[in-house]
């Protein structure tokens, strides 16, 4: 059985420190970086953004005496009910249980092809010509486990091209969708706009500009766009999303006149380029 999380919920370490940059109960408050120090080079390069990796589900998140359970109970549960738990980055024979560990920043299509090599290795420690699975994807985690049961492990251009398929050596026994917004959700693009704050009025604020630069929020946002919006009549209004002239039209994230003030004040952080990089980065995501 394979456990994959939802956007937000593996815990992402500093390469170079070891520091727990997200995971912990703190991270939720500190630094106040306005969540700079989570940010990917993936509009303009920036040296001075930390590399990130993931290491583990986030089991629970502890603040001010205050414990939240995650994933806990749910590995709990599993390694109760006779489940022997491994890793996937090192699995060995006779264990049954895996939690996926990905960075949820990432394109989650990323996520999909280190699944699918993780589960190939797995094949071949275990000496079998196919590898029969149960996938349970908790949140956005369903988007990446659909993309690998159709396509497999491509990249997202050679599956829009007709060259993803079904992987030949892997067998998807039961895809159980915990919680999955499969048509995406409106509350991304709240995000994406305004940022988020997971503590009120004390916690740290993940900025929207820093949002912007998690890819995967982008999967996650409707796909469909009848009804989405309304005008003052309440008819609909037909926006797409996924349009850099939308974003300005609507003033969305950077074009909003906040945070275009905020940036003029502060000075626009090299990992958000210039206005042309950020239409560019819009366009292709």
């Amino acid at each position: 059985m394979i456990f994959v999380p939802g956007v937000t919920g593996v815990v992402l370490r500093d390469v170079a420190t070891g520091e727990i940059a997200w995971g912990r109960g703190r991270n939720l408050v500190a630094p106040d970086d306005g969540g700079v120090g989570l940010a990917l080079p993936v509009i303009h390069a920036d040296s001075g953004l930390p590399v990130l990796e993931p290491v583990a589900p986030i089991e629970e998140l502890a603040l001010y005496g205050f414990h939240k359970s995650v994933y806990g109970p749910i590995r709990s549960l599993l390694t109760g009910a006779g489940y022997v738990e491994g890793r996937l980055e090192a699995p060995g024979v006779g264990e049954t249980l895996f939690f996926f560990n990905y960075d949820w920043r990432r394109d989650l299509t990323e996520g999909a092809a280190r699944l699918w090599r993780q589960l190939e290795e797995l094949r071949r420690v275990r000496g079998e010509d196919r590898l029969e699975v149960d996938l349970i994807c908790q949140s956005s985690g369903a988007h990446l486990c659909r993309y690998l049961a159709k396509y497999g492990g491509v990249a997202l251009e050679d599956a829009a091209a007709g060259r993803g398929r079904p992987p030949a050596t892997l067998s998807i026994r039961r895809l159980v969708l915990v919680g999955s917004s499969n048509g995406g959700s409106l509350r991304i693009l709240r995000e994406l706009d305004r940022g988020r704050r997971y503590v009120p009025l004390t916690g740290r604020r993940i900025l929207p500009e820093v949002a912007l630069t998690f890819t995967s929020l982008f999967q996650d946002l409707p796909i469909y766009r009848r009804d989405l919006f309304l005008d003052a009549t309440g008819a609909p209004v037909d926006v797409d999303l996924f349009a850099p002239a939308s974003w300005r039209r609507y003033g969305w994230s950077f074009h909003g006149a906040t945070t275009a003030r905020r940036l003029a004040r502060d000075g626009v952080p090299p990992f958000l380029g210039t206005a042309a990089e950020r239409d560019a980065y819009l366009e292709r995501t």
